[in-house]
């Protein structure tokens, strides 16, 4: 069988990194060649159109063009097994084009594979067959702390992603109760991805007992990039606001703090609470005072940190690997073809 990818970018981007070409890498294994493209430019689109004659499946991993439609025609004419791959609402500004353009892909397509179960509910009135694929990770990529890395000086509360999509949620949620805590005890907070956004900045710098540690950008597509990045980090951090976009997310932080082997502190939001067993891998966080209880109880415990950080990476490497989720793909499409 061979694959080929149309995905949003490279691995640069977090849900083509995750949704596409860890889980094309694990395929290989299986004997399944696939080829992962991008399409920029019209130049691209009809390459693809030409590569599509000697492919068996088509994966379109977040494509809501007017192009990507035609392309979906295209390939259902030749035969070919069309997927819809999506760990996102398709728009955060609802475009009416975006989602009359992914509507129509979902219905030209033999299998949607959806992030979360937010999602197969949103794709399933376009597709009977609808497959909920949870985002996964390259447990190779993760080295949980060693004992001595742990043990350093202070107490560090990190965050990682991209800082222009989620300065909101940090600040709407994080700046009042770590500015409780810090009243009481002094803390670190380190965030990776800042993407320049002034507004973190001028938030969290200006809390008294607070040490703020920002990193702009990593080398994202670096096999050891999160896990040298988020090294000295104690708790992990995954704040959601509640809005018309948020639900559809697929919980891709939570599960690489536990596959760091460190606990999670999450806003109950879409899967968040799913992955994040309460008590077990970290803690829900539903108000501030949540997020205030949780940095304190993990910040006191050290022996709680191991504990959950531990089970946290078993949950991971059992239920949320990409070579699981290759497994599922492969059964999926044996089905169809």
């Amino acid at each position: 069988m061979r694959i080929l990818w149309n995905t949003l970018g490279d691995q640069n981007k977090a849900s083509s990194r995750v949704r596409a070409y860890w889980i094309a890498e694990e395929l290989e294994r299986h004997g399944v060649e696939s080829t992962l493209v991008q399409t920029h430019s019209r130049f691209d689109l009809l390459l693809l159109a030409l590569r599509l004659l000697f492919y068996r499946v088509v994966v379109f991993q977040k494509c809501y063009s007017r192009w990507h439609v035609l392309l979906a025609r295209w390939a259902r004419l030749l035969g070919k097994i069309v997927v819809f791959d999506i760990d996102d609402a398709p728009s955060r500004n609802e475009s009416p084009v975006t989602l009359r353009n992914c509507a129509e892909i979902m219905k030209l397509s033999h299998l949607v594979l959806a992030g979360c179960q937010k999602l197969v509910e949103y794709a399933a009135p376009y597709q009977a067959n609808v497959l909920l694929l949870p985002s996964t990770v390259k447990m190779e990529n993760y080295r949980a702390a060693t004992e001595v890395e742990a043990q350093t000086e202070g107490y560090t509360l990190g965050w990682i992603g991209n800082g222009a999509h989620y300065c909101d949620d940090l600040v709407g949620i994080l700046a009042e109760p770590l500015a409780a805590v810090a009243q009481k005890q002094p803390i670190k907070l380190k965030i990776v991805g800042a993407c320049g956004q002034e507004r973190l900045a001028e938030t969290f710098g200006k809390i008294d007992g607070l040490e703020l540690e920002l990193v702009d950008q990593i080398d994202w597509a670096s096999p050891t990039a999160t896990a040298d990045a988020m090294r000295g980090v104690d708790v992990g951090l995954y704040p959601l606001l509640e809005n018309n976009f948020n639900p559809y997310k697929c919980g891709f932080k939570a599960l690489e703090y536990m596959a760091l082997g460190i606990p999670v502190l999450a806003s109950p939001v879409s899967v968040s609470a799913d992955i994040v067993r309460h008590g077990f891998d970290g803690y829900v966080c539903a108000s501030s005072s949540d997020w205030e209880l949780g940095v304190m109880a993990l910040l006191n415990d050290s022996d709680l940190r191991s504990s959950l950080g531990e089970q946290a990476r078993h949950r991971v490497e059992g239920t949320y690997s990409s070579k699981s989720a290759a497994e599922t793909l492969i059964q999926q499409l044996r089905l169809i073809t």
